[in-house]
């Protein structure tokens, strides 16, 4: 019988340890549609696996007294991989944020706080981001603001629509001239009007319609509907004293465009697999596979280590310590294989290999192969064998 020598024992332990290096994130779970948090400038808005677009998002408001006002800012569409949670089964999220011009987005915090209030400007979500908080996902659950359906294909480019007939109504935020600055902010809130309500009886509206197109290059989204806008006071009149109270006597209402035609953004950008029926991701960012983007380090794999989903995961490693101590080490193979322990071999205890005892038949264990059942007893003896 071979004996598994020493000094191969720390070669393979070795080569073990140079694939799982330090920098990972420890409660990295790939069931979630989060990235690793081991990445060192990613703010919110970045928090989820998906493709990311840069451009500049032109909105058109129409009143009913016949002038049009438009609007131009800068902004990112996210098309992201739905959470675990999305019990709707729509094939992506989607979160377009657009603000004024030199905006910081650093300044996005790393919770749900970005999505109320921006200072000009306005966010379309096809639902509310949950959040990886601490290693732990937002425990809020809530149903989508409205459902995308994709058109039947094999590949990329993507086809998505939706009409927007949620209670949930999206709120945007311009600066519209007041008729009386007395009493009045150039501030308007204006709230895209998806449902019937008070505000809008006996008016001809229709729902908003939303056009997605999108794939490893470029995205253009359209959103045409309805809106009313509503005016801040002045801080000074305001019965709250407050910069938030708005006036509804003042209230105006209209038609509305908004256009986005953007490319992605390789830099915060998983890589779409434009091969699929569906929208899916190769998982990249935090996991130093891919040199575009953020956080990439040529001379380290040290974001390479989260367990990945599918035949990209770690569990391969096995695999590649396998090939290379069979392709160097053919001896060292061979007492890898055959190295006598209680229950199985050396190799058979690491990798939970079943019913294959791998010992030489003359050994007194070769009766006993390995029982995943029994993983946790201390020993395999001969009597938990006849039992």
């Amino acid at each position: 019988m071979r004996s598994f020598e020493p000094q191969y024992g720390i070669l393979v332990l070795c080569l073990v340890a140079a694939t799982v290096l330090a920098s990972v994130d420890p409660t990295y779970d790939p069931s979630y549609n989060f990235r690793p948090q081991n990445v060192t400038g990613l703010v919110g808005i970045y928090d989820w696996i998906g493709s990311y677009y840069n451009a500049t998002t032109t909105v058109e408001y129409t009143p009913l007294i016949g002038s049009t006002v438009n609007f131009s800012y800068s902004s990112v569409l996210a098309i992201t991989q739905p959470g675990k949670n999305d019990h709707t089964h729509n094939p992506v999220s989607l979160v377009l944020g657009f603000w004024s011009s030199g905006f910081n987005f650093s300044t996005i915090p790393i919770d749900y706080a970005w999505t109320y209030e921006p200072p000009n400007g306005g966010i379309i979500c096809s639902s509310n981001p949950e959040y990886m908080y601490r290693g732990t996902e937002n425990s809020t659950i809530t149903e989508p603001y409205f459902n995308l359906s994709l058109a039947e294909t094999k590949s990329a480019p993507y086809n998505l629509s939706s009409i927007l007939n949620s209670t949930d109504g999206q709120t945007l935020y311009s600066n519209l001239t007041s008729c009386d600055t007395s009493m009045l902010r150039n501030e308007w809130e204006v709230v895209i009007i998806t449902d019937e309500w008070w505000n809008n009886v006996g008016w001809d509206w229709t729902y908003p319609v939303l056009n997605l197109q999108f794939d490893n290059s470029t995205a253009n989204l359209t959103l045409d509907g309805y809106f009313i806008a509503y005016p801040y006071v002045l801080t000074n009149v305001s019965l709250s004293n407050t910069t938030r109270e708005i006036d509804e006597a003042y209230a105006v209402q209209g038609k509305f465009k908004i256009r986005f035609s953007g490319v992605v953004d390789n830099y915060h950008s998983d890589v779409l697999v434009e091969d699929s029926p569906t929208p899916e991701w190769l998982r990249s960012v935090g996991f130093n596979n891919n040199s575009l983007n953020i956080g990439y380090n040529k001379a380290s794999r040290s974001y390479g280590d989260h367990k990945l989903p599918e035949n990209r995961s770690i569990d391969a490693i096995p695999d590649m310590v396998n090939s290379i101590i069979r392709l160097l080490f053919p001896e060292a193979w061979a007492s890898w294989d055959d190295y006598a322990v209680p229950g199985g071999t050396f190799r058979e205890n690491c990798f939970s290999e079943p019913e294959s005892s791998r010992l030489h038949p003359s050994h007194h264990k070769a009766q006993y192969t390995w029982k995943a059942e029994q993983a946790e007893l201390p020993f395999y003896g001969k009597e938990s064998v006849e039992e």
